[in-house]
C-alpha cells in the first residue's frame, strides 16, 4: 500500500517496472503525448530547467527544449502531434487496443 503522508517517504515496489509501464502508457495515444508535453512545458514555466524536466519525465533535455520553443511559437497547438509526410502513419489507438487484447489472451 502506498502512503503519501507528510513524514513518511513514499516508495513503490518494483519502481523500475512501473516507470516502464507508465512511459508506455504516455506514448500510447496522441492525447496522452499532448498531456505529457503540457506537463513538461508547465514545469519549465515553473522555473525547472529542461535537463531537470527531462530527467523527471524521462525525456531528453533537447526534446523538452523543442516542446518549449514550439509552445512559445505556436501556443497549445504547437504541442499537438503533427502529421509526418513521407512516412506511413503509426498504428492507431484502435489497433493498439486490439493488439493489447490479443496479447492478454
Amino acid at each position: 500500500m502506498w502512503y503519501c503522508g507528510v513524514m513518511k517517504k513514499l516508495t513503490i515496489p518494483d519502481a523500475d517496472l512501473i516507470v516502464f509501464g507508465l512511459q508506455d502508457e504516455i506514448r500510447r495515444s496522441r492525447d496522452s503525448r499532448y498531456d505529457h508535453r503540457l506537463h513538461a512545458v508547465l514545469l519549465v514555466a515553473q522555473r525547472m530547467s529542461c535537463p531537470e524536466v527531462g530527467r523527471l519525465l524521462g525525456d531528453a533535455p533537447r526534446t523538452v527544449e523543442y516542446w518549449v520553443h514550439r509552445f512559445e511559437a505556436e501556443g497549445f497547438s504547437g504541442l499537438v502531434d503533427l502529421e509526418r509526410p513521407g512516412r506511413p502513419s503509426r498504428i492507431g489507438d484502435e489497433e493498439f487496443r486490439k493488439i493489447g487484447e490479443a496479447l492478454t489472451c
